[in-house]
């Protein structure tokens, strides 16, 4: 029995790349030449993300499928984000939703991480909303692009790239035993932030009509800044954002709070009135009315600049800050370019209307 043992392992270990055998204290001598035993050696794996990255590249080499474009994005390509997103679903579940993980790495340091990144968003969004206005427009919605890869589906799109935004808080909520999850005002204010994304994600999408298909890439983009912003937001509210024992009765918060639900009420009840533009059946495009779009034509953009403009006056953070002002600038800019669209295609467009803000631009 114990030779049938020694020759199961000795065979496992062979399969095993050579490359990848390790030996340690633990492994016993041989008793007659005094070496580490083969039979005993004991290899070390990497950690499971590691090796679904791995094995999902190397499974998208060895499928021997042709090279072919799919709108854009080839079949490898397509092969290696599905092994990529795996893998980060691996590292996120192993590592990620570790309380221990986020002990490790919380302190002072992480506090100027986030800083730093705070400040990296409103610069990365102001040069991309510049290169937008050079663009006429982000390739997405009426303004789509086939050169901006794969379509996918509006309802798909939408829930899963705002769902960061919403699992990410979540996440940090449930495993990072944040420090300041205790107080009141994190937890009222990481509410309000993940009221919106659920809607956002959840509801939104599934009552997206007929919407247009998201470009690969801008779909990916709206991914890539969602799960930036919601480690930002969950991070600095569960961790780091100190307010005072009166902080639910301060001016501020309560002008805040009371800007995020007008502007939160704006942005669904203009979504309702996009949403039902059009018949069942009709195609085209139609004049908006009624609600804020009797005064601006980016009513949707209106409500929910002033919700996140409210939530950073309550949050007083440098963090909501700089997700206000993204926030201003990327739907500012979309305004923009609609307003110029709808006086170009409707004749009978109301002159009288502003962009954005009512009366004034």
């Amino acid at each position: 029995m114990l030779l049938q043992l020694q020759r199961y392992d000795l065979k496992r270990v062979q399969d095993f790349p050579t490359s990848r055998r390790f030996y340690d204290a633990n492994t016993p001598l041989h008793p007659a030449n005094g070496l580490r035993s083969l039979c005993h050696a004991r290899p070390i794996t990497s950690p499971p993300w590691k090796e679904r990255w791995r094995h999902a590249t190397l499974d998208s080499r060895a499928a021997g499928v042709p090279n072919k474009k799919l709108g854009g994005i080839s079949a490898f390509s397509t092969r290696f984000l599905l092994g990529a997103m795996e893998a980060a679903a691996v590292f996120a579940s192993s590592s990620l939703c570790s309380g221990a993980f986020w002990q490790r790495i919380s302190g002072p340091q992480e506090e100027r991480l986030l800083k730093l990144m705070s400040c990296a968003l409103v610069g990365f969004v102001s040069l991309a909303v510049l290169f937008r206005l050079h663009r006429r427009g982000a390739p997405y919605g009426r303004y789509a692009s086939a050169s901006y890869g794969y379509p996918v589906p509006a309802n798909q799109a939408w829930m899963v790239q705002e769902a960061p935004s919403f699992l990410f808080p979540v996440m940090l909520a449930l495993c990072s035993d944040g420090a300041r999850l205790s107080f009141w005002p994190n937890r009222f204010l990481l509410g309000l932030f993940l009221i919106h994304y659920f809607y956002r994600s959840f509801i939104f999408s599934v009552l997206i009509r007929e919407g247009k298909s998201v470009p690969f890439f801008i779909f990916m983009s709206a991914f890539i800044f969602c799960s930036y912003n919601g480690y930002l937001q969950g991070r600095s509210l569960t961790n780091y954002a100190e307010y005072s024992s009166n902080w639910l009765t301060e001016p501020c918060f309560i002008l805040g709070i009371a800007a995020w639900l007008g502007g939160f009420v704006i942005n669904v009840h203009s979504d309702n009135i996009l949403r039902n533009l059009r018949k069942p059946g009709e195609t085209g495009y139609k004049i908006p009315r009624g609600g804020m779009f009797e005064y601006v034509s980016g009513a949707n953009y209106f409500g929910e600049i002033v919700e996140w403009c409210g939530f950073a006056l309550a949050c007083n953070t440098l963090e909501s800050t700089a997700f206000a002002i993204s926030t201003l600038l990327i739907l500012g800019s979309r305004a923009y370019i609609h307003h110029q669209w709808y006086l170009n295609k409707f004749e009978d467009y109301p002159r009288s209307r502003k962009i954005l803000i009512p009366f004034v631009f």
